[in-house]
């Protein structure tokens, strides 16, 4: 399944050999007395030309008994000139369709005419099929080409005009690694994954039982065999648009199954389809996130991003953060507004993060597409983009443009490095890629390296990079226990058992693991071997643990490289249990509802008593729910689960008129008030903290009330306030209007989160998170980054208080005696 060579100490690329077919489906053959014809026999020597780039757009061809093509004035056309003149030179024109013309130094097409004949015809290259050929590549001793039909139209990969990336010439090295493999989520519409040249190359949850509305595996995800779906929330993340596809085909197309194309990394790559963009191409960035957390939580080492635009998201940029520390490359579209990215950024390809790798598109002659944008400091690298030809849904194929064309070939390039080099880091398979390129005097000063990524002098590079060598001595074991008593917020020690052997361990490091078993980002810093048997880390402060973080991992360290935590339990870890303190929730009974009814009630619920779990316990089951959840249309869960909680009846909501537009609630900050009020940066990150949290733009959120509490008016003699509260903090009334003509659903959405931030506190701890993060973003650091948001909230009447109270329970995801809640159909995430 493995085919690695040592690459050779070539590096010269000569002519290409080519033959052309016409139209007819005959080939053009040069005679031993210098005539050509063509003909349907089978292809041999004479039907072989050498061709070579001469100047811009001009070719020449030499057939096999060394004499080159020419073509005079009167439109005759032979093989027997033994030099290449201005006769013996064709201006090529290509076609949408990928075939190609070729004018002559008279300004006539080469053509077939009659059962055999070729001859030059006046007109030019026109549109009769008579004059267009297809260009097929033939193998050099140091290629290797596939027996997919249609791989003479990617041009991306090999070109006899030369701007290619030289991809059968890695093949020759390596075509990859079945055994191994390696993940790559396209981050997309989606991918067809029956389509003819995907569907083997696809990732599959072997953990999950497909179509049974079961999350088997227990990550939070219902169905999720090949990805998810983050637009409808649901399992099934087939593209209903195209562009996904398109991407995924350039990626890792089957090749050599004579069907269709061939992928850069054809062999080993497993695709996984993670959909966030609709049936528009359109998306939210919430969605972004979450599919690359599920990407990390699942063993994508690479992700492909052929998207961007709008404003910088700190949310978007911690979660690529994430991704870095997690040693996921993250390759993405420099954008097609054919700007300067060093002065207008696009996002999240301007992100200057060690894990990004920014693409540019270029055309067949070696000239950046006049769709692309540039940046000599922002964008990394070029890759082919121009009428690109890939699979399409339904087992179609088609050409597009863009520089979302052009990265799936770096994604490709990346998988293809790392399958012959596994034990390269990210960080040195994007140096690999980024010092591997093809310099070109066109892209000069418009690109950070200047250059056309280039295959074949990847892999060789890859093969002499120094691989890290981490220590294969392991940690015995590790502890954890939370000392935080809210929910869903951990703090304590951390305790490493020291290896047996300490020999090559300069320090070991405590890692989030996912569910699946991957390693997430990193707690804290590195913690020196000593040679005694017990290290502790002592967590200085609370942390919120990344989205679909299980369990904390230690791994060893050394001066020549870390390990990595192992799916197989081999490296000791030990689970997140949260400690949460369930008795310092105020109470909720049925005795008194008022406080929950109240408008300046705090909505929380009593969990020692038994409402919760009998709501829970009475829930329908998965399949039943599942029309009024689509219809809901919300990707977050656990809003989902509050407004099924919430609502009086299960019936679907209605797309008629509002019941409410409009929620107000109130947050507290210290460190940012006095007598002039807050710092416009603060208003400015709220509000995109607030917008992002909730799903809507900028100019759906109103802060109705921002005023500075001041020691006038709330000192104390202790110098603070009578509520504790810093003298300096800030008091700021939000309002959140639903943009007009929203949907009943859309404003369920909205008010079900601000419900959320309102009584569950696992919800109001990321976004304290989110919030200190956009804040220290803007250079506007509150001194107390814990409990930044206190709301209150007035839910509507027809809202039973005590099912509301049960909902944010569920919400938070305890029951009586603390123990998760689920009932075996109902997975309810946290």
């Amino acid at each position: 399944s493995i085919n690695h060579t040592r690459p050779s100490c070539h590096t010269s690329r000569g002519p290409d050999l080519v033959a052309l077919r016409t139209y007819r489906g005959t080939y053009l053959s040069a005679g031993k007395d210098g005539a050509v014809s063509h003909s349907s026999a089978p292809l041999h020597d004479s039907g072989v030309f050498e061709i070579s780039a001469e100047a811009k757009d001009m070719v020449s061809f030499k057939s096999h008994s060394g004499k080159y093509l020419t073509a005079d004035e009167h439109g005759a056309v032979r093989v027997d000139r033994d030099e290449a003149g201005a006769d013996e030179k064709f201006r090529v024109v290509r076609k949408k369709d990928g075939t190609a013309s070729f004018i002559t130094a008279f300004g006539m097409s080469l053509a077939v005419e009659g059962p055999s004949s070729v001859v030059a015809v006046r007109g030019g290259a026109g549109s009769s099929p008579s004059r267009q050929f297809w260009v097929e590549q033939q193998a050099h001793s140091d290629e290797q080409f596939e027996n997919d039909p249609a791989a003479h139209q990617l041009w991306g990969l090999h070109d006899f005009a030369g701007f290619d990336i030289d991809a059968p010439q890695a093949w020759k090295i390596s075509t990859g690694d079945a055994g191994a493999g390696i993940v790559v989520a396209v981050i997309d519409t989606g991918i067809d994954y029956k389509h003819e040249d995907l569907r083997e190359q696809m990732w599959v949850n072997s953990r999950e039982i497909p179509g049974n509305g079961i999350d088997d595996d227990g990550n939070g995800y219902v169905d999720d065999v090949h990805g998810f779906d983050f637009v409808s929330n649901r399992g099934d993340p087939m593209d209903d648009y195209m562009h996904g596809t398109h991407c995924a085909g350039t990626i890792a197309a089957r090749g050599n199954n004579t069907l269709g194309v061939a992928g850069v990394a054809w062999h080993g790559v497993r695709l996984m389809a993670l959909k966030f963009l609709d049936a528009s191409a359109g998306g939210r960035t919430s969605d972004a996130i979450r599919a690359i957390e599920y990407a990390l939580a699942n063993g994508a080492k690479i992700a492909s991003n052929s998207w961007g635009g709008g404003e910088s998201s700190s949310a978007l940029r911690s979660a690529i953060e994430r991704a870095d520390a997690a040693g996921m490359l993250f390759v993405v579209a420099a954008g097609n507004s054919g700007s300067n990215n060093d002065h207008t950024p696009n996002y999240p390809s301007n992100y200057d993060i060690g894990n990004v790798i920014s693409v540019a598109s270029t055309t067949w002659s070696g000239e950046l597409s006049d769709f692309s944008c540039y940046g000599s400091s922002t964008v990394h690298v070029a890759a082919p983009g121009s009428s690109i030809f890939s699979t399409t849904p339904r087992d179609r194929y088609e050409r597009l443009s863009g520089t979302s064309m052009a990265a799936p070939h770096v994604s490709g390039l990346a998988a293809l490095v790392w399958m012959y080099r596994p034990q390269l880091t990210m960080r040195q398979v994007r140096e690999v890629i980024l010092r591997s390129v093809r310099k070109l005097p066109k892209l000069s000063g418009r690109l950070v390296t200047g250059g056309l990524i280039n295959a074949k002098n990847a892999l060789r590079l890859a093969w002499a990079s120094e691989p890290p060598r981490p220590p294969d001595q392991v940690a015995q074991g590790i502890a954890f226990e939370d000392k935080d008593e809210r929910v869903g917020v951990y703090s304590g020690v951390v305790t490493i058992s020291a290896a047996v052997n300490e020999s090559k361990i300069d320090y070991y490091r405590v890692y989030f693991l996912s569910r699946s078993g991957f390693q997430l980002g990193a707690l804290g810093g590195p913690i020196p071997a000593t040679g005694e048997p017990e290290l502790t880390l002592n967590i200085t402060g609370a942390f919120v643990p990344p989205e679909h973080a299980q369990a904390l991992v230690a791994v060893s360290g050394g001066l020549q490289g870390e390990m990595v935590a192992r799916p197989d339990e081999s490296t000791p870890r030990v689970a997140l249990e949260d400690h949460s303190r369930l008795d310092r929730m105020p109470r909720l009974d049925s005795q008194d509802e008022s406080a929950a009814s109240s408008p300046q009630g705090q909505i929380s619920a009593d969990l020692s008593t038994p409402t919760a779990l009998s709501i829970a316990q009475g829930l329908p089951k998965q399949q039943e729910r599942e029309p009024w959840l689509q219809q809901l249309g919300t990707s977050d869960n656990r809003t989902a689960q509050v407004l099924w909680l919430a609502q009086p009846s299960h019936a679907p909501l209605s797309e008629g008129a509002a019941r409410h537009g409009r929620v107000r609630s109130s947050v507290v900050l210290t460190g940012l008030g006095g007598e002039e009020g807050p710092e416009p940066a603060f208003r400015e990150a709220l509000a995109r903290t607030l917008a992002t949290h909730l799903g809507i733009e900028d100019d759906a959120l109103r802060l109705a009330r921002m005023s500075a509490i001041t020691k006038a008016s709330m000192s104390s003699d202790s110098g603070g306030t009578s509520d504790g509260r810093s003298a300096d903090a800030v008091e700021i009334e939000v309002e959140v209007e639903a943009p007009a003509r929203s949907s009943a659903t859309a404003l369920d959405r909205i008010e079900a989160q601000m419900i959320l931030l309102a009584g569950s506190e696992h919800a109001a701890a990321r976004f304290d998170a989110a919030l200190s993060a956009e804040l220290r973003a803007a250079g506007v650091a509150p001194r107390d980054t814990s409990g930044l948001w206190h709301t209150t909230f007035s839910p509507p009447q027809q809202w039973s208080p005590k099912m509301l109270a049960a909902a944010l329970a569920v919400a938070d995801g305890e029951g009586k005696d603390g123990r998760r809640l689920h009932d075996g159909q109902l997975q309810l995430l946290v």
